[in-house]
């Protein structure tokens, strides 16, 4: 299961509505907020959350259908719970519908859905209870963030902004430390799912194959995701929605991915509608030239980094479980 827990505050739209249209429809803390429409990229129609925010200063737009509990019997964490809960399980599946291509929620069949109201302590104690596993979550992933950061500042501390170059280090053409070209089609259909081998889209991994196109490299978006790296220290296929490196040059690849990134590829887009990435418009940009002692330092940094966050990575797994399955004990 997933879970977010919070407002984004700081996607709210400032919008003059008179006073008395909008005093019956303001927010309270403890308030539900559920999408009613559309839904977003990451959530669907049906999707609950809790506002916790300030009292009587933001409404909800026409795509949200707030909701007040009644507190005399029902805790409003624990009911938030419960929802994402049936929500996450799929049974409110049967509630949505479509009108010109949006999707939309049937109030009347969601709200005739039963749902479990023990006494309040109780109540209290559950929420309390996934409260605190997801708190536990939400502290690693923040330690996940926290790692990534920590290898973004040691590469401005070892070698600066490699656009402007504020280290001197000396420089040479893109193309002359990485060669970089367009990958290879290979439709859906025609992809061993069975298979062992990372298939790179612009977005990352896309899927598996049997067959490989190259050893170990750097991957880029060419179309579609623009400025986003990988690497792969195995062997790949590279689609053709992406370039990737033919000849790194002798360069370390994970020093390589972070440089790339840092020398904002993105810049060089071109194209109306849907912008590309051409090798030809930054290969020939001066780029800094750095010794491989260096590249490797930076790249056991990046090692160490990446053995913490897999132990992260796998405590945030043990703890979705055990959240998943007290949430299956309490709601089922």
């Amino acid at each position: 299961m997933t879970y977010e827990g919070r407002i984004d505050f700081s996607d709210i739209c400032v919008r003059n509505i008179p006073y008395k249209e909008a005093e019956n429809n303001f927010l309270k803390k403890g308030d539900l907020i559920i999408e009613k429409s559309g839904g977003t990229k990451t959530h669907s129609v049906g999707y609950v959350n809790i506002f916790e925010g300030e009292d009587d200063k933001y409404v909800c737009n026409n795509f949200i259908l707030p909701l007040r509990p009644n507190t005399d019997i029902v805790y409003p964490k624990y009911l938030f719970w419960q929802l994402h809960g049936m929500y996450e399980a799929g049974r409110f599946s049967d509630c949505y519908n479509k009108t010109t291509g949006i999707q939309n929620l049937q109030k009347k069949t969601y709200f005739s859905k039963d749902i479990n109201i023990p006494p309040l302590p109780d109540q209290q104690k559950i929420a309390a209870h996934l409260d605190k596993i997801q708190s536990a979550i939400d502290n690693k992933k923040q330690q996940l963030s926290l790692l990534d950061e920590a290898v973004k500042s040691k590469f401005v501390e070892m070698f600066g902004n490699p656009i402007t170059n504020t280290k001197g280090f000396p420089t040479k053409k893109v193309i002359d430390v990485v060669t970089l070209q367009r990958g290879y089609d290979l439709p859906v259909q025609d992809r061993d799912t069975n298979g062992k081998i990372p298939v790179f889209g612009s977005n990352g991994i896309l899927g598996t194959h049997n067959v490989s196109k190259i050893d170990k490299g750097v991957i880029t978006g060419r179309s579609g995701t623009i400025g986003e790296v990988y690497m792969s220290e195995e062997p790949f296929w590279p689609l053709n929605t992406t370039l990737f490196s033919n000849d790194i040059h002798g360069n370390n690849i994970c020093y390589l991915k972070f440089l790339l990134e840092f020398f904002d590829l993105k810049r060089f887009k071109s194209g109306i509608g849907v912008p590309t990435l051409n090798r030809n418009e930054f290969h020939g940009e001066q780029i800094i030239d750095v010794s491989l002692d260096l590249q490797n330092q930076f790249a056991a940094f990046v090692q160490q980094i990446d053995k913490a966050k897999s132990i992260a990575k796998q405590q945030v797994s043990d703890l979705q479980e055990l959240l998943d399955s007290k949430m299956q004990h309490y709601f089922a």
